[in-house]
């Protein structure tokens, strides 16, 4: 006799996930153990460092989590500070006030910041 495929309703046999299918977080069908959960799960086994950012450079998130950015920064001259993510600005002033802005970057999403005494920490 067959055993049937488990499903939500129906006891039966199931996969255990791969990394990359964890990782891709798309299939609704294989089961993930708790390692891989946590190996996947935002802000688990992360830790903060600080980061140089080069003011109008544009990076890259290549990790396989979001990552959180803590940022802070000034304009001068009347040029803007600004934080730019996928394309899309979150955050832009020409005051010379020194301002801090936190944001989350998706993977494989880009982010640029342009100012002065630029200062970050990512959490990653």
């Amino acid at each position: 006799s067959l055993v049937p495929q488990a499903t939500e309703a129906v006891a039966g046999k199931a996969k255990i996930a791969t990394t990359a299918i964890a990782q891709a977080g798309v299939n609704d069908t294989d089961f993930i153990t708790p390692l891989k959960l946590k190996n996947i799960a935002f802000g688990a086994a992360q830790s903060s460092k600080s980061k140089t950012l080069v003011s109008g450079t544009t990076y890259t998130n290549t990790t396989n989590k979001p990552i959180t950015l803590s940022v802070s920064m000034s304009s001068s001259s009347g040029n803007a500070a600004s934080i730019t993510i996928k394309g899309i600005q979150l955050f832009s002033t020409t005051s010379s006030n020194l301002y801090s802005c936190g944001f989350t970057v998706g993977v494989g999403e880009s982010y640029n910041v342009t100012g002065n005494n630029i200062t970050a920490i990512e959490f990653s």
